[in-house]
């Protein structure tokens, strides 16, 4: 394979950016299907915060320099959160009211407390994205990234990782490195927190259909 994987390194975050705006956002099926696309000030914001921690991964072509693959990943700690999980009104955080209501989707289908609570850990790794540049999928550096970020988790002292795959293909990757599957939430009866079906008439196309949660002890 005449690609390398790497560390997001400080010199790297800027096209690490670069990369989840072009590459990562547009070919989300869920984001996609609600039309929310275009990167935010605060999703800006948010993802270079993830990048800084210094956890991420990417795919460099040895050829050409550039980057074709990026996993954002982020440690999170049950000594951070709440005793009880507040209800985050993203709206007023800045975010739209389409990409708010994912959010709360995501919120729901990845428990952060109950999954340390679960697996007896106080703290897991998080993949928060994973995208690979479309000139190079079906070359496994969905996979050589996730397994980097194991290891280097494992090496770190975590205990866990854990991943919400919106892809269908994500999925087949956590499957085959021997995840668990914690649960699965359909976009098609997903309710929110009025009671709405949010996601009834949203196209989301086969076979993404559902946020799936995995988890992995290293």
């Amino acid at each position: 394979m005449s690609v390398t994987c790497k560390p997001v390194t400080p010199d790297l975050i800027q096209e690490a950016l670069g990369f989840y705006k072009e590459h990562y956002l547009p070919n989300d099926p869920l984001l996609k299907a609600v039309g929310c696309t275009e990167m935010t000030h605060v999703d800006r914001h948010s993802t270079l915060s993830y990048l800084q921690e210094g956890l991420s991964w990417c795919a460099v072509d040895k050829t050409t320099g550039r980057m074709v693959g990026l996993q954002i990943n982020r440690c999170v700690k049950i000594a951070d959160l709440p005793d009880v999980a507040p209800t985050i009104d993203y709206v007023r955080r800045g975010w739209s009211r389409k990409l708010s209501s994912i959010l709360c989707l995501f919120d729901s289908a990845f428990d952060t407390k109950q999954i340390l609570t679960t697996y007896k850990v106080d703290k897991l790794m998080r993949l928060f994205a994973l995208g690979v540049h479309c000139d190079y999928k079906k070359r496994g550096i969905a996979t050589e990234l996730i397994k980097r970020s194991m290891h280097h988790a494992a090496q770190d002292g975590v205990m866990l990782f854990a991943v919400l795959c919106t892809s269908a293909y994500t999925k087949r990757v956590c499957e085959n490195q021997g995840f668990d599957k914690v649960k699965d939430t359909s976009y098609s009866t997903y309710v929110d927190e009025t009671q709405s079906v949010l996601y009834k008439d949203i196209d989301v196309e086969e076979p993404h259909t559902a946020a799936t949660c995995y988890v992995k002890r290293l």
